[in-house]
């Protein structure tokens, strides 16, 4: 049975993926590699610094947007808005 590379991971993991000398993000960033995951944000994520929430899919799958702004009063995270390539198959 082929494997379904049709997925995304999404969320909070309040890890300093940034910061390629941190211990925590080098071991996520060793995860991501040993099974084939993109990590597609590349910016801040939080209102003090650091890409803090991320977007994974399987490295072959595409974002096609991808939008990260200020919430303002709403959250120190900052909003991520994305689409992805899909079909529907009837």
């Amino acid at each position: 049975m082929p494997l379904n590379l049709n997925f995304v991971i999404l969320g909070d993991f309040n890890i300093h993926v940034d910061e390629t000398d941190d211990t925590h993000s080098a071991r996520l960033r060793n995860v991501f590699e040993a099974y084939g995951l993109r990590q597609h944000i590349n910016e801040s994520t939080h209102k003090f610094g650091h890409t803090l929430d991320l977007v994974l899919t399987a490295e072959t799958t595409a974002v096609n947007v991808l939008e990260i702004s200020d919430m303002e009063k709403l959250s120190d995270h900052k909003y991520v808005g994305f689409s992805i390539p899909h079909s529907v198959s009837m």
